[in-house]
């Protein structure tokens, strides 16, 4: 089997779906006795490849994943006009697509993951661009895709009551807990979080990059209200306006924004955090709430359906709308003390989801998708 993957969102400062898509086909890999892999990536990711990158074909095939709307314009293009001739003439025999669509016009099966709907489902969180490429291309992909897995079960039924599908066509293939992020001794932690940017109070910890989705006015608000730090890492990816909006409430309140850090210093941020907050009005999946389980953080996330799938007992769950019961879970966390009991339990819950199963699970998809086709 010819396995064809479009990796054209890899590279750069990666968040969310770029990162978890990228760790997923690393994992699959290893799985690949047998089979052979093409991966059509950017000149930024080819550049850098970790070294288990070599066991595939990697073909360049554009220059940047997504520094500009104009990068992420030619990446849309690409796969709908560029892409299914690159499959005829490699002989694939599945395309996988990480990122919600697929070239519309091709005749290999195509297994993709539809991440979330939010672009249907609340189009006023989304910048106008992104929100009409999604708009116009999940719906046709859905209709055409072999398979769509999903990270949750709540997307998959957003994706079968949308849009009309099979069940027997979409399948949920959970995230995991990056293993690239070390569990950080809690005092060497404070030690390289001193160091590194001379933080040295206790704090709230927000991670990901800012988006109108994530309900990052209200957050600060609420951090504001405790009369706590809030401490937040990523990087921007909607609007110049949201981000100024935001930065300027972070100086008011004294706050910090640290921008992008490596994986040594996430892991040392969550081993310190009083707690994690991930107060989004909607999610696919909410990564950061996984993550910080897995490091025993205390978690408060917002009670939309993913998060709740996501986090089980492992968090402590509030309106988004809430200013004030958001605030109040705040403070409560800032003034309770580390439970190592707790911290076990969430542990336990993030270790529900497994890297190793999911790689598995996509690939049998893959030879799924391959196989009815064939038979076709």
């Amino acid at each position: 089997m010819h396995i064809a993957i479009d990796g054209t969102i890899w590279g750069g400062e990666e968040t969310g779906v770029a990162a978890i898509t990228r760790r997923w086909i690393q994992n699959l890999i290893p799985l690949l006795d047998g089979h052979e892999a093409t991966v059509f990536v950017t000149r930024e990711f080819a550049d850098k490849p970790p070294d288990i990158w070599s066991r595939v074909n990697l073909q360049v095939v554009l220059r940047n994943s997504h520094a500009t709307a104009r990068d992420r314009l030619r990446r849309v293009v690409w796969q709908q006009a560029q892409l299914p001739g690159r499959l005829n003439r490699i002989g694939a025999d599945v395309v996988y697509c990480p990122a919600y669509t697929m070239p519309l016009v091709t005749s290999v099966p195509a297994v993709v993951t539809v991440h979330d709907l939010i672009a249907l489902r609340r189009p006023d969180l989304c910048t106008w661009s992104n929100g009409l490429h999604l708009r116009t291309l999940v719906r046709a992909t859905a209709q055409r895709a072999a398979v769509i897995t999903t990270p949750t079960q709540v997307v998959a039924r957003d994706v079968r009551h949308e849009f009309q599908v099979d069940a027997s066509r979409v399948v949920t293939i959970p995230w995991w807990s990056d293993p690239e992020i070390p569990g950080v001794d809690r005092k060497e932690a404070g030690t390289l979080l001193r160091e590194r940017w001379r933080l040295d109070r206790d704090f709230v910890l927000f991670v990901g990059a800012i988006e109108a989705k994530k309900n990052l006015p209200r957050l600060i608000d609420a951090c504001d209200r405790a009369g706590a730090l809030m401490v937040m890492v990523g990087p921007s990816r909607q609007s110049e306006r949201l981000e100024r909006a935001v930065h300027a409430a972070l100086r008011r309140g004294g706050h910090r924004h640290l921008g992008f850090v490596s994986h040594r210093e996430l892991g040392a941020l969550y081993a310190t955090a009083r707690a994690l907050a991930i107060p989004s009005h909607i999610e696919g999946f909410g990564l950061p709430a996984l993550e910080a389980m897995a490091a025993g953080c205390p978690v408060i996330a917002s009670n939309d359906a993913a998060l709740r799938e996501v986090c089980g007992d492992g968090a402590v769950l509030v309106p988004a709308e809430d200013v004030g019961a958001l605030s109040q879970a705040i403070a409560s966390a800032m003034a309770s003390p580390p439970d190592d009991t707790l911290a076990a339990r969430r542990i336990q819950r993030a270790g529900a989801f497994d890297q190793g199963d999911s790689a598995l699970a996509l690939l049998n998809e893959l030879v799924r998708a391959t196989q009815e086709s064939q038979a076709l």
